[in-house]
């Protein structure tokens, strides 16, 4: 088999919630009382990991993508998996510096900390051969999936530096 056969190996897709990662098994209650911000929420991972830490107990979810249609379907299903657990969405592009800043100012104010991040935003328009590409596809790639990770990262560490020290009081003495 050439190298060039060997790019594009079958991926399969696991769906099996098994004992340690279950939610309402091992995990339950394990986000009690936790406020949890998810890039990247209007489907696939971002929308399963809400589910998730609805199940979990989270207290509060707080919800960003582009596509408003897809972060109503995913606030509603947790909503569905966990009807204590208050949802809020926010409209956001992850490269958009004060787009991302004023979501997680919001998701602070609205829920009084932030506990959990997961930046699951992401973007690959195609798998193609990189003499094949498109170079604006290709930079949007990048921008996405390593500038929105660097933004949310960026704007949400100083609030999980303060829930790690009211949460464990005197383990923080550096921060990031």
């Amino acid at each position: 088999m050439s190298s060039i056969q060997t790019q594009f190996l079958d991926i399969r897709s696991h769906h099996v919630l098994y004992p340690a990662i279950d939610p309402q098994g091992a995990l339950a209650g394990s986000a009690a009382g936790k406020v949890v911000f998810i890039a990247g929420a209007s489907q696939g991972v971002g929308r399963a990991t809400a589910a998730a830490f609805a199940r979990a107990g989270a207290k509060g979810i707080y919800l960003i993508s582009r596509s408003q249609a897809g972060l109503i379907t995913t606030k509603d299903l947790v909503i569905e998996q966990s009807p204590t657990t208050r949802c809020k969405y926010k409209l956001c592009d992850v490269t958009d510096e004060g787009n991302v800043a004023a979501a997680i100012e919001d998701c602070a104010a609205e829920f009084g900390a932030i506990d959990v991040v997961h930046a699951n935003a992401g973007f690959n328009a195609q798998w193609t051969k990189f003499a094949a590409s498109e170079p604006t596809s290709w930079w949007r790639t990048w921008e996405v999936n390593l500038k929105g990770t660097y933004l949310v990262a960026r704007y949400a560490v100083p609030h999980l530096i303060e829930s790690a020290r009211t949460q464990s009081p005197g383990n923080l003495s550096g921060g990031i």
